[in-house]
């Protein structure tokens, strides 16, 4: 159940090395945080949804960067990553 709810509400999916954050909430979130941990690294992940959507991801940021497809490839070091999800529509 824990898998599901992190999975399918949250929407953080990781498969194959790589780290995708697509939530499916509330509309009335304004947002969320959580921690992930893979390997030696943290990822402290910050969603944003100041438009008040229940899905759709308008784009993503690895430590200030915008990420293409909003795909992480993770890394397994001893780092600690900032990640921010904007939620909307397209911008």
């Amino acid at each position: 159940m824990y898998r599901t709810w992190i999975e399918e509400v949250l929407g953080l999916q990781v498969r194959s090395g790589q780290m995708r954050v697509n939530p499916v909430i509330p509309g009335s979130w304004q947002g969320f945080s959580l921690s992930y941990r893979y390997g030696e690294t943290i990822y402290a992940i910050q969603v944003e949804n100041p438009h008040g959507c229940e899905r759709g991801v308008v784009w993503v940021e690895l430590d200030g960067k915008r990420v293409t497809d909003g795909v992480i490839a993770l890394e397994r070091g001893l780092v600690k990553h900032q990640v921010v999800v904007r939620m909307g529509g397209q911008e």
